[in-house]
């Protein structure tokens, strides 16, 4: 396994050959159901949304997609599998930050934070909590970046320790993962 997937080696040292060997068929399949021969954004977004909002189904591709070259291989796909589904919680809010990191730059600026919180509340209603969520998301913009021009990853992550709505990002896209088939690799 490590071999296989380095560097997110340490995020996958648990697997097993077999679940790599399925993952990989997985991908292959994938791979055979596109017309460019490839997985890219039109091959993931009916993978995943619904239930993801289709507002973040970019985010999500781009997270997967490590060198940014519009599609993602096996390598992008087990790391970001294993990042999303196998790592502690603070490996999937990391993952979680780049899908709503949209031009890549390692920080939030202020409509990338705005999108997050508008999506994050969108995520929180579809759980059946939408008058809550809506009461978190006001102000939250405002609160999360206080004075700054951007949220930093490490901002998100101490913020994300004590509020339930990145955890309901962080719990769909593991659900969607699941859906998507990738479920033999998603459990913990």
């Amino acid at each position: 396994c490590s071999l296989l997937l380095a560097p997110c080696s340490l995020l996958l040292a648990p697997c097993s050959l077999q679940e790599v060997m399925e993952l990989e068929k997985r991908f292959w399949s994938l791979v055979g159901n596109s017309t460019s021969g490839r997985i890219d954004l039109s091959i993931i977004t009916p993978l995943v949304s619904p239930p993801l909002p289709t507002k973040l189904v970019p985010g999500l591709f781009k997270a997967f997609d490590e060198n940014q070259d519009g599609h993602v291989d096996f390598k992008e796909l087990a790391c970001g599998v294993s990042m999303a589904c196998r790592g502690p919680e603070m490996e999937r809010q990391k993952f979680c930050f780049k899908v709503f990191d949209e031009d890549n730059d390692g920080v939030l600026n202020v409509t990338e934070v705005r999108r997050m919180v508008e999506s994050m509340a969108e995520v929180a209603a579809q759980g059946g909590t939408p008058t809550s969520a809506r009461r978190q998301g006001e102000g939250l913009v405002e609160q999360l970046l206080g004075e700054k021009e951007h949220l930093s990853l490490e901002d998100f992550l101490v913020w994300t320790v004590d509020n339930t709505l990145p955890k309901e990002v962080a719990r769909l896209v593991f659900q969607v993962l699941n859906i998507a088939e990738l479920s033999f690799i998603c459990i913990t």
